[in-house]
C-alpha cells in the first residue's frame, strides 16, 4: 500500500484500519487465494511492557480480521533498522566502507533506541539513508542470512518470525 495506515496509534480506530488493509490484500489477490497477510509498524520504541501489550492487542484484531488467511505482525522494535542489523554481512554488499559494530552484534537490538540514527553514527561513510533499507535487506537474502533465528538478539524480530512459522504451508 502507497499510504501509510498509523496502527501503533490506533486506539478504538484499529478495526477499521485493518479492513482496509484486508479490502486492498483481497483486491490484489484478484482471483488467487490470499496466502497470508504481514503487516508492518515501527514501534518506535523499545521491546518492553508497552511493546507486549501493543503486540497483543494489534495481533488479537488481525487474527479477526483475517480469519480466512494467516497474518503475521512485524513490529520491529524500535525501528526496521534494528532488524537490519541482525544481518550484518549485509551492509559492505550495499556499501563496502559500511561495517556493523561486534559490539553491535552482541546487544540485544530489540533495547536499541533510535537505531537509524544508530547506524547513521556508526556505520560509516558514506552515511546511512533510510531508503538504503531495502538493499541491505535484498543483500542479507541474497547471501542466505535471512532465517527465523540469525545469530544476533531482537525479540521483536524473533517474534515476527514465530507468526510466520505457524503458517500452514500453501496448497
Amino acid at each position: 500500500m502507497r499510504r501509510p495506515i498509523r496502527l501503533a496509534r490506533a486506539q478504538s480506530k484499529l478495526s477499521p484500519r485493518l479492513q482496509e488493509i484486508k479490502r486492498f490484500a483481497v483486491a490484489q489477490a484478484d482471483t488467487a487465494r490470499l496466502a497470508g497477510v504481514v503487516i508492518h509498524v515501527d514501534l518506535d520504541g523499545v521491546a518492553d511492557d508497552a511493546y507486549d501489550k501493543l503486540r497483543r492487542r494489534i495481533t488479537e484484531e488481525m487474527r479477526g480480521t483475517f480469519r480466512d488467511c494467516p497474518s503475521a505482525l512485524a513490529l520491529a522494535a524500535y525501528e526496521i533498522e534494528a532488524w537490519l542489523m541482525l544481518f550484518p554481512d549485509a551492509f559492505p554488499k550495499v556499501k563496502p566502507g559500511w561495517r556493523v559494530r561486534e559490539t553491535d552484534c552482541r546487544r540485544d537490538l530489540a533495547k536499541l533506541e533510535k537505531a537509524k540514527e544508530h547506524l547513521v553514527k556508526y556505520l560509516g561513510k558514506p552515511l546511512y539513508r533510510e531508503s538504503d533499507a531495502p538493499a541491505i535487506m535484498r543483500a542479507a537474502v541474497q547471501g542466505g542470512h535471512v532465517s527465523t533465528r540469525p545469530p544476533g538478539n531482537n525479540r521483536s524480530y524473533r517474534d515476527f518470525a514465530d507468526d510466520v512459522a505457524g503458517w500452514k504451508k500453501a496448497a
